[in-house]
C-alpha cells in the first residue's frame, strides 16, 4: 500500500513526465510546421518571419514579392495542451485539435463576400450569413459536395470554383477545412482549419491560389 506522501509524489511525477513529453512534442511540431511554412512560401516571398508563443504555437508573416498577387500572408498556429495531463481525457469530449488560421491579403480588391464551410457545420453559421445577406449557392462539382457555399453573388462563387487548383485543394482538405472566408470589408481571405503535417501544404496552397484567382478574375 502506498502512503499518502508516496501517492502524492507519484501523481506529481506523472504530471512532470507528461509535461516534459508534451512540451517536447509541441516543440518538435512547431519546428516542423515552421520549416514547412518557410520552405513552401519562401519562393514567393521577400521575407518569412516567425514569432513563437512559448510551446503553444507561433505566428508567421510572409511578405509577397512584387510579382505575387498577395501583399502578405499571415499564419497563426495554435497547438493543443499536450503538456497538460487533463488535456488527454478532456480531448475525448472536446475533440480538441491543433489549429491553423491563415490570412491572405490579395493585391486585387475583393468584389464580393464569399463563405465556404463544411455542410456538417453550416447550421452554426446560417444566422451570421443571413445578417450579411449571403445566400447559399449550389456547387456543381460532386467532389465539393461536402461544402456549403454562401455569397452575395453566385457569379463570384462560380468564378472562384472555376480555378481547378482551388477545387483540388478543397477536395483534398475536406472537413479539415473549417471555414474559408473572402471578406470584402476587411480585404483578406481567411482560412480556418485542423492542422496536420499532411494538410499544411494544401492549406498554404489554397491561400495562394485564391489570391491568384482574384487577380485573374
Amino acid at each position: 500500500m502506498l502512503t499518502e506522501v508516496q501517492a502524492i509524489c507519484l501523481v506529481a511525477m506523472v504530471f512532470i513526465v507528461v509535461f516534459l513529453l508534451g512540451a517536447i512534442k509541441n516543440r518538435r511540431l512547431m519546428r516542423a510546421y515552421a520549416c514547412a511554412i518557410r520552405d513552401q512560401l519562401a519562393p514567393y516571398c521577400t521575407r518569412v518571419g516567425f514569432r513563437p508563443f512559448g510551446i503553444s504555437g507561433f505566428r508567421a508573416r510572409c511578405l509577397g514579392k512584387r510579382s505575387e498577387p498577395f501583399e502578405k500572408i499571415e499564419i497563426a498556429v495554435a497547438l493543443v495542451d499536450r503538456e497538460n495531463l487533463l488535456h488527454y481525457p478532456l480531448s475525448l469530449v472536446t475533440k480538441d485539435y491543433d489549429r491553423i488560421t491563415c490570412w491572405s491579403f490579395p493585391r486585387s480588391p475583393m468584389p464580393e463576400h464569399l463563405e465556404i464551410v463544411p455542410k456538417a457545420d453550416e447550421q452554426r453559421y446560417r444566422d451570421e450569413f443571413a445578417k450579411k445577406s449571403l445566400a447559399e449557392v449550389a456547387a456543381e462539382d460532386p467532389e465539393l459536395a461536402s461544402f456549403a457555399f454562401f455569397s452575395s453573388d453566385a457569379g463570384f462563387v462560380r468564378s472562384i470554383l472555376s480555378n481547378s487548383d482551388i477545387r483540388k485543394c478543397l477536395a483534398a482538405l475536406g472537413r479539415s477545412l473549417k471555414r474559408l472566408s473572402f471578406d470584402r470589408e476587411e480585404g483578406y481571405i481567411q482560412l480556418l482549419g485542423i492542422l496536420k503535417r499532411d494538410l499544411l501544404r494544401w492549406q498554404l496552397a489554397l491561400a495562394r491560389h485564391c489570391a491568384f484567382q482574384l487577380a485573374g478574375s
